[in-house]
C-alpha cells in the first residue's frame, strides 16, 4: 500500500509562511518551520518549482542565521556557498517570481560579503523583474534592501527615494511596525549626512518612543546609538556620550551586540577629543576586546585608527588600518573615519597629514560613486 502524498499546495503554503517568518526575522519560528517543511518535502507529490523554492528559502534562512555568528565565520561562509552552488546548478530552471527571488537573495548574499557592485547588480536584475511580484510586502522588502545598501554608500538620493517607496507599503500594513522603525533608521542617516539634524532626531526619538511597544530592545539601542551620532556630529559632546552609554547599557547579545561595540568606539572617540585619556584607555581596552571577541574586522580597524591617532600619534598606524579597510572593501567605513582623522590632524596644525587624508577621503568618495556609474551603466 503506497503512502499518501501530500498536496504541493500544502506545502507551498507553508514555505510562503516560512519565508514570512524570515522577512520578520522570527528566528525561532522560521527554524521550527523548515524542520516541518523538510519533512513535507519527503512525502509531497511531485512539484520541481516547490523543490527550486524551497532551496532558495533555505538560502535566504541562512543568509538570516548569518548575522548571529561572527564576522568571517567558516561554517556560515561554507554553508551559504554551498547552497548558492546548488541553486545555480538549477538556475536554467528558474522562472518568473523564483528567477526573481534568485536575484534578490543573491544581492543579499553579495552585501553580506560586502562585494558591494555585485549586490548592487544583482539587486538591479532583480528590479527588471518586480513586475512578476504581486505581493506588496515583497516589494516594500525589496525597496528596503537597496534602501540600505545606497545608505551605506552614502548615496543620499537613491537612498532615500527607495526608503520612502517601502516606507509607502509599510504603512499600509499595522504588523510591519519594526520595518517602518527600520525605515525612519535610514532616513536619519541619510538626513545627518547631509546635516539636518533636527528632522534625525525626530525620526530616532519617534522609534525610540515605539521600541518598548514593539518589544525589540535592537531598535532601543540603535535608536540611542544613531542619536549619540548625530549628537556627536552637532559637537553636542556629552549629550553623545550620554546615548551611546544608553545604547551599549541596553545592547545584549545578537544582533544588538554590534550597537555597543559601535558605541564604546564613539565614546573612545569622544573621550580621546576632551582629553580625558584614562577613561579613553579603559574605553579602547574594552572595544579593542569587544572587537577580537566578535571578529568585526570594521571596528578593529577603527580602533587601530584611534590607537595611531590618539595613543601613539603615528600616522603610518592609521594608514595601516585604512588599508586592512579598503582591502576588505569597507568603502563607507573608511570614507568617514579619513574625514575624522583629518579634521584631526587640522586641528593639530599637522598640514601635510591633514591634507593626506582629506585628499583618502576624497578619493574614496569618488571611487564609491565611479563604481556605481559603471555596474548601472554596465546591465
Amino acid at each position: 500500500m503506497h503512502e499518501q502524498k501530500i498536496p504541493s499546495a500544502i506545502v507551498g503554503n507553508k514555505l510562503n509562511q516560512w519565508y514570512r517568518l524570515i522577512r520578520e526575522f522570527e528566528v525561532s519560528e522560521a527554524e521550527a518551520l523548515k524542520l516541518a517543511v523538510k519533512e513535507e518535502l519527503d512525502v509531497m507529490e511531485e512539484n520541481q518549482d516547490l523543490l527550486l523554492y524551497f532551496s532558495l528559502l533555505e538560502f535566504r534562512h541562512e543568509l538570516m542565521l548569518s548575522v548571529f555568528l561572527p564576522e568571517g565565520s567558516i561554517e556560515a561562509d561554507r554553508s551559504l556557498s554551498e547552497l548558492l552552488e546548488q541553486i545555480e546548478a538549477n538556475q536554467q530552471k528558474l522562472t518568473g517570481l523564483l528567477d526573481y527571488y534568485y536575484y534578490f537573495f543573491r544581492g543579499m548574499y553579495e552585501y553580506r560579503n560586502r562585494e558591494i557592485m555585485d549586490a548592487i547588480a544583482s539587486y538591479q536584475k532583480a528590479e527588471s523583474m518586480l513586475y512578476v511580484v504581486e505581493d506588496k510586502i515583497e516589494k516594500a522588502e525589496f525597496y528596503y534592501k537597496l534602501a540600505e545598501i545606497y545608505c551605506d554608500l552614502h548615496q543620499t538620493f537613491f537612498s532615500m527615494n527607495y526608503a520612502n517607496q517601502a516606507m509607502d507599503i509599510y504603512k499600509q500594513f499595522e504588523l510591519y511596525g519594526i520595518r517602518r522603525a527600520e525605515c525612519a533608521f535610514i532616513f536619519a542617516r541619510n538626513l545627518m549626512r547631509v546635516s539636518q539634524f533636527d528632522k534625525a532626531v525626530e525620526h530616532l526619538q519617534s522609534v525610540l518612543r515605539q521600541a518598548d511597544e514593539l518589544g525589540k530592545s535592537r531598535l532601543k539601542a540603535a535608536s540611542f546609538y544613531y542619536l549619540g551620532k548625530c549628537s556627536a556630529k552637532e559637537n553636542k559632546l556629552e549629550e553623545a556620550v550620554s546615548f551611546f552609554q544608553q545604547a551599549a547599557a541596553v545592547s545584549d547579545a545578537g544582533q544588538t551586540r554590534s550597537f555597543k561595540l559601535k558605541s564604546i568606539l564613539g565614546l573612545t572617540h569622544i573621550r580621546f577629543r576632551q582629553g580625558l585619556v584614562q577613561d579613553a584607555a579603559v574605553l579602547f581596552e574594552q572595544g579593542m576586546q569587544l572587537a577580537k571577541d566578535t571578529n568585526n574586522q570594521a571596528a578593529l580597524s577603527a580602533f587601530q585608527t584611534i590607537n595611531g591617532l590618539y595613543i601613539k600619534n603615528d600616522p603610518i598606524l592609521v594608514v595601516n588600518a585604512f588599508h586592512e579597510l579598503e582591502l576588505r572593501k569597507l568603502y563607507a567605513v573608511l570614507e568617514e573615519l579619513a574625514w575624522e582623522t583629518a579634521a584631526v590632524y587640522h586641528k593639530r596644525e599637522q598640514h601635510q597629514d591633514a591634507v593626506f587624508f582629506y585628499n583618502k577621503a576624497i578619493e574614496v568618495q569618488k571611487l564609491m560613486q565611479e563604481n556605481i556609474v559603471f555596474k548601472t551603466a554596465a546591465l
